[in-house]
């Protein structure tokens, strides 16, 4: 059984549609997403952060639920996988990018601007540790 770790299921988006190509391939892929957290990282939200915090509330979900679940492989859609690269779970974990956080800043925010640091710098951070330590692939060559 394979799992996913992202921050929807329903199909709004680039990643939501890519999810649902990849329940396609992986028909026993298990979606875990923002909506099935809990504890205070889901209802606190720090907003220089937020993206970066949902993540970490998203692992730490996955992690309480990976035994009950078997699963046998973990896909991260993006930053959303990066606390598993702190708390190993023993299991390959493959780290979709789904673009660059540190690029999407320079290119769609003012240097100005609270967005373009928190991108630049937080979210980053996040795309950089998420994808250590994991098999990465990219879901686009604009992405590479």
């Amino acid at each position: 059984m394979k799992a996913l770790l992202t921050l929807s299921s329903e199909p709004i988006g680039g990643m939501e549609t890519f999810s649902s190509h990849l329940l396609a391939a992986f028909p026993d892929l298990k979606i875990i997403d923002f909506s099935q957290t809990s504890g205070p990282l889901s209802r606190l939200p720090f907003p220089p952060a937020t993206m970066a915090q949902k993540g970490l509330a998203i692992s730490r979900h996955f992690l309480k639920v990976q035994k009950a679940l078997k699963a046998d492989m973990v896909f991260t859609s993006g930053l959303y996988g990066w606390y598993l690269s702190w708390k190993n779970p023993g299991i390959p974990v493959v780290n979709i990018l789904h673009g660059v956080a540190r690029e999407f800043a320079e290119k769609s925010y003012r240097k100005s601007t609270f967005d373009y640091y928190r991108m630049k710098y937080v979210y980053s951070w996040a795309e950089k540790i998420s994808a250590s330590g994991s098999f990465s692939v990219c879901n686009s060559n604009f992405t590479k």
